[in-house]
């Protein structure tokens, strides 16, 4: 649990990393490289990469042992955002296919047993990564995912202790993290506001739908439209020109 949680929070690192360093107009709030902090994105960025690419294997070969052999064997009790996290990571890297037999033994079947226990970062993981997959074929499973999405609130509220005080709580300045100033409204919304959760179910319900019709998602994206159109319809398009970095960094290190 704690490697698949540590590999998800780096994997959302190297998202905002390979935009500071590919292209910054799309995340710096000047809209160029920052010369002062230039040097320091290129090193987080490579040392992001290097992490990964250790501790990436290190998740395979977990699941390797812990997937049941056989099908009549009993299923580990592991929790949902183990399996949540995993299949995010491992779609988000571009290394499922190597490992798509531990979705079927392992993963989905860990989904699919606690479903209910999903919060609203774990449905969106789930969504995005199972479209990103095109694994579109379980209409139970995406019944499911589908209602989750329409009752869960994508528009957290981050707050911390106030000094001194365990019960008294105020919500981020905004400069709660180091160099956080240099970011754009909108980048620092996705990741240090959490609002990627909702931009990745909103795509993931387009894209499965589009593989899927009959999977009947119509009524979970109009929610979505319609309870945070402004932010979705107005800046999808930037999202998705975000992702669109990460696809190319990931394909060149191929």
């Amino acid at each position: 649990m704690d490697l698949s949680n540590y590999l998800f929070v780096r994997t959302r690192e190297r998202l905002l990393f390979e935009n500071k360093v590919n292209a910054p107009a799309r995340v710096n709030k000047s809209g160029k490289v920052n010369k002062l902090t230039d040097q320091y994105s290129q090193k987080s960025l490579t040392s992001i990469n290097d992490d990964l690419s250790q501790t990436l294997p290190q998740l395979e070969n977990i699941l390797y042992v812990l997937q049941p052999q056989q099908p009549e064997s009993k299923l580990p009790d592991l929790p949902v955002a183990f399996a949540t996290n995993t299949l995010y990571v491992l779609e988000r890297n571009g290394a499922g296919q190597s490992v798509r037999d531990a979705y079927e033994r392992l993963l989905l079947p860990t989904l699919r047993n606690k479903i209910e226990y999903l919060h609203a970062e774990g449905v969106a993981q789930a969504v995005w990564a199972l479209a990103n997959a095109e694994l579109v074929e379980d209409k139970q499973l995406w019944s499911q995912l589908s209602k989750l999405v329409q009752e869960k609130d994508f528009t957290p509220v981050f707050v911390k202790n106030e000094r001194w005080s365990a019960t008294l709580f105020s919500t981020h300045s905004g400069t709660e993290h180091f160099f956080e100033g240099e970011l754009s409204d909108f980048a620092n919304q996705l990741f240090f506001k959490d609002q990627i959760n909702l931009f990745e179910a909103y795509n993931g319900l387009l894209k499965a739908q589009a593989l899927n019709n009959a999977l009947g998602l119509e009524t979970a994206i109009k929610h979505l439209e319609n309870k945070y159109g402004d932010s979705l319809l107005r800046r999808n398009d930037q999202f998705k020109e975000i992702e669109s970095t990460h696809v190319e960094a990931i394909n060149a290190q191929r």
